[in-house]
């Protein structure tokens, strides 16, 4: 099903799972993650988190790894 159709029958037109986010070079993530956790709380935000802490992240590092 294309997406506007989907977002049109749950009546979540405009809506989103996940944002990804790059930063400057040596920011600070704590000053970045813990505001924007805040702003998103209020619309079921689960939290935010690395790269570094991503299962996907994780994989695919131990895999090139091994290579």
């Amino acid at each position: 099903m294309v997406r506007e159709a989907l977002g049109t029958a749950f009546n979540l037109d405009g809506a989103f799972n996940d944002i990804t986010f790059t930063l400057m070079p040596n920011a600070v993530e704590a000053s970045v993650i813990f505001p924007l956790e805040q702003l998103l709380e209020k619309d079921g935000g689960f939290g935010a988190y690395t790269c570094k802490d991503q299962l996907s992240n994780l994989f695919l590092s131990e895999e090139i790894t091994q290579l």
